[in-house]
């Protein structure tokens, strides 16, 4: 996600005739606002995935820092849900 390529590439498959959809998988590293609601524009891209090392907060604290699943979680859906 912090790769400044990807809103080009987004940009060109978007446009793309053969591309239906657009998906996205991230790490869950943070990003500021103004990129992830970039990422909201493009009328194909339908799934924002990210990944956790583990399903339950006590292992994936473990191996991210502590409080990072509680965090990743709620950020994920707060800033999906939010207003620009």
């Amino acid at each position: 996600m912090l790769k400044p390529e990807l809103l080009h590439l987004l940009d060109h498959l978007d446009q793309e005739s053969k591309v239906e959809e657009l998906g996205i998988i991230s790490n869950g590293l943070p990003m500021d606002r103004k990129r992830k609601r970039r990422l909201s524009d493009f009328p194909k891209s339908k799934k924002i995935k990210t990944s956790l090392d583990r399903a339950d907060a006590e292992t994936n604290d473990a191996i991210r820092s502590k409080g990072a699943f509680g965090i990743e979680v709620y950020q994920i859906f707060k800033e999906l849900t939010m207003s620009p």
